[in-house]
């Protein structure tokens, strides 16, 4: 079941049907079936560190009342079920207790392949033309609806590439997070090493094909460090090896992109470069953030105690992105425990020096979670618990096999 779980959210995350304003998903409903297999366990799961434990026990505890306030105020069944899933999401990285490491890792492997070698048959051939109803996206939803640029063939009008997770924002969470997981693997055998290069280098080039300049930003601006990291907790004999063909696959990588697929990269320097610069609003979100404050401060007194407590009430109409619409729908204690969560999770793992490189991926995606709203849509929040317990189960596998010689002296 939870090989099954990690599966599906990794690969096919939006495979399901939309029943009435709801996406039902496979992704969702095996969450609820990990979850109910050992509720004690999943809680457990999150209680590992005590900073992540004490942060998510005041999320759910503000999250549920806001959760209540907001069903007999009568919100809709897509906004409840919205709150509901970034309550439940952290609890995913259950499955790192139940499965071993290497198997997540190798899951995780075969991932990054699948999932970026659709994103660039999207690009080539076209996201209509590759589409699969109901196994790559929502069978009853509309990809021309996301925000990706869809509607014309190939080219012509997309942006970013979303793969098998509906926008392209998610995917480049996807990659983000795993590449930094990736990075920190030791495959005992040549194949998976192998395995897991290609895999690296395919969520190189899903990064640069998802166009969602809130990943794509942080991470350009960690990537060095991740290499730097990753080199830092190689055993010293393996570190001109490692330099050597880190250099080498760089180069290759470079000269292969600008021979045979320079489309790729025009389209990137075009999306995250030319209309960054040409846009001051940051593609709208101050002039919502803007909006947002006026509205604050039109509030009552009562209004104004709800919001910070609980949220925004049905009639309040606070848009926006990011952290300030998180803050608008869960209130300021919920706000701060849910991105204290985040922030606590790159402590823990920039503490040993072996998952720093995660910590930098859970970075790129605290950012990602500031500028815009990818947190309320499934598998994003998910993924983050799931990717920071895969790293903690690994480590301290590799503890276990470490000490395992002495134990037995």
């Amino acid at each position: 079941m939870d090989e099954l779980f990690q599966i599906v959210t990794m690969i096919i995350p939006k495979a399901g049907i939309q029943v009435g304003n709801v996406p039902l998903t496979a992704n969702m409903i095996l969450l609820a079936m990990v979850l109910i297999k050992n509720p004690n366990q999943a809680i457990l799961s999150i209680q590992r560190r005590r900073g992540l434990g004490i942060c998510y026990g005041i999320f759910v505890v503000f999250g549920i009342i806001t959760f209540l306030l907001g069903t007999a105020e009568g919100f809709s069944a897509f906004r409840l079920a919205q709150i509901i899933t970034v309550l439940a999401s952290p609890l995913a990285g259950v499955i790192a207790l139940r499965t071993s490491p290497e198997r997540s890792l190798k899951i995780l492997t075969l991932a990054l392949l699948l999932v970026n070698f659709y994103a660039l048959l999207q690009f080539i051939i076209g996201i209509d033309q590759t589409a699969i109803p109901g196994i790559t996206y929502t069978y009853g939803q509309d990809l021309a609806t996301k925000t990706n640029g869809v509607g014309m063939s190939k080219l012509a009008s997309a942006q970013k590439m979303p793969s098998t997770f509906q926008v392209g924002n998610s995917l480049g969470i996807f990659d983000a997070l795993g590449i930094s997981l990736i990075l920190i693997w030791k495959p005992q055998t040549q194949s998976w090493r192998m395995a897991r290069y290609c895999a690296i280098a395919a969520g190189f080039i899903g990064i640069v094909l998802c166009g969602s300049r809130s990943t794509i930003i942080p991470f350009a601006l960690v990537a060095l460090l991740l290499l730097f990291q990753r080199f830092k907790a190689t055993v010293p004999r393996m570190r001109g090896t490692y330099i050597a063909g880190t250099s080498l696959a760089i180069t290759a990588g470079i000269v292969y992109v600008l021979l045979f697929q320079r489309p790729i990269i025009e389209q990137f320097l075009t999306r995250n470069l030319t209309q960054t610069l040409a846009d001051p609003t940051a593609a709208g979100r101050t002039d919502q953030w803007s909006a947002m404050a006026q509205g604050i401060a039109g509030l009552s007194t009562p209004q104004l105690v709800r919001l910070i407590f609980f949220g925004q009430g049905a009639s309040y109409d606070l848009g926006g992105e990011g952290l300030p619409t998180f803050f608008t729908t869960f209130g300021l204690f919920g706000t701060v425990a849910f991105y204290g969560m985040l922030i606590m999770a790159i402590v823990y793992l920039w503490r040993n020096v072996r998952t720093r490189t995660v910590a930098l991926g859970v970075f790129c995606v605290f950012f990602a979670f500031l500028v815009d709203s990818s947190f309320y849509y499934p598998p994003n929040v998910m993924m983050v618990f799931i990717i920071v317990g895969i790293a903690f189960s690994n480590v301290r596998a590799d503890s276990d096999v470490a000490e395992s010689p002495q134990r037995t002296n």
